[in-house]
């Protein structure tokens, strides 16, 4: 059995190149985005053999799941009516922040 005709499972280990086309699906992420993911402690759990990096399909899947949201849920989009006197914590935007003196 070749390499190219192994079914996929979740245990399944691939390179960044390929992982970061399954994240993306039509729109593959850059594998730049993976890397910098890596360095920033963010994105799917990993394995590093060296210098080389592997995702099994199974974290792959996981991190997908995690970041799923239902569109009717409040907890998709907290604050979303709420006004700017209900969130005092709301930053003040560009216009508060920069002054022109």
């Amino acid at each position: 059995m070749t390499e190219k005709s192994v079914q996929r499972t979740a245990a399944t280990r691939i390179d960044e190149h390929e992982a970061a086309a399954y994240l993306g699906g039509e729109q593959p992420l850059s594998v730049r985005t993976l890397q910098k993911w890596r360095s920033l402690g963010y994105g799917p759990r990993y394995f590093k053999l060296g210098a080389v990096v592997r995702y099994a399909v199974a974290d792959l899947d996981a991190f997908l799941a995690a970041g799923a949201r239902d569109p009717r849920s409040e907890a998709a989009h907290p604050g979303r009516n709420k006004t700017a006197t209900e969130s005092p914590g709301k930053s003040p935007g560009i216009a508060g922040r920069w002054r022109i003196r």
